[in-house]
């Protein structure tokens, strides 16, 4: 396993305040793992290098910058706080937490609808029709397993 380095990319605190983890929980009525909430606390708003996903079932895929719960972003950093693109991915399930952008108009996010206690995280294909078996492919269990099969292009 390639050791994860995280690097600025949002002009955002990295480390939220618990306050605002719990904030945004309420809102969406979910409770995130312990291993997001872990990395919502160190690196909101960061980039992991390596960030590329190469595993079945999906490749090559990029992982973004790590979304976050900070009250006062506006402007570009707003459009990635975990709220804002909760409300985008709905098309697809009302039950779908976002949690990493993916470029291209993609994302990862932790499905609800599967497992509201442990949600698994799935890859959020914007170019396939929701409901359709290609919209949402599960990746990994946790976040610790999915950014272990991170690696370089």
């Amino acid at each position: 396993m390639t050791a994860i380095v995280w690097e600025r990319y949002l002009e955002v605190s990295p480390q939220a305040a618990e306050a605002d983890i719990v904030r945004v929980e309420q809102a969406l009525g979910v409770r995130f793992p312990d291993d997001f909430r872990a990395a919502l606390r160190a690196h909101q708003g960061q980039v992991p290098a390596p960030n590329i996903l190469h595993a079945p079932p999906v490749h090559d895929a990029t992982f973004g910058p790590l979304l976050h719960v900070a009250p006062d972003a506006d402007g570009y950093e707003a459009d990635y706080a975990i709220e804002a693109a909760a409300e985008i991915w709905r098309i697809y399930s009302p039950k779908l937490v976002p949690i990493a952008d993916s470029g291209g108009g993609n994302a990862f996010a932790y499905d609800y609808a599967a497992d509201a206690a442990q949600p698994p995280i799935v890859f959020v294909n914007h170019e396939a029709e929701p409901g359709s078996a290609k919209a949402l492919t599960r990746v990994a269990a946790t976040l610790d397993e999915l950014l272990a099969k991170l690696g370089s292009d």
